[in-house]
């Protein structure tokens, strides 16, 4: 049996899409007290579903956050994954 690589060696696509998946799970990962965080749909006609973070706990390697659901308002701990994406929200200069 061959192993199939899921980006194909050559693809004008290819490089780009490395590129945000990379930049996406490193540097947009980051979130603070009141951000959004949105997590895709992982099927066909399964909504995104959006919170805003309403505590920030673990570690810079590994986030955890407690967050509040604007579809149903229930908080939950959540680990975020490659599915997520933070919306960071603009705050007044102090």
């Amino acid at each position: 049996m061959v192993p199939v690589d899921p980006v194909p060696t050559g693809a004008p696509w290819g490089s780009h899409f490395e590129a945000d998946i990379e930049a996406h799970t490193e540097a947009d990962m980051t979130a603070e007290v009141g951000d959004r965080i949105t997590i895709l749909g992982h099927r066909v006609g399964e909504h995104d579903r959006t919170g805003e973070i309403l505590e920030v706990r673990g570690t810079a390697d590994a986030p955890t956050y407690v967050v509040v659901w604007l579809d149903d308002g229930h908080v939950s701990t959540l680990c975020p994954g490659t599915d997520a994406v933070i919306r960071h929200v603009t705050r007044p200069a102090s």
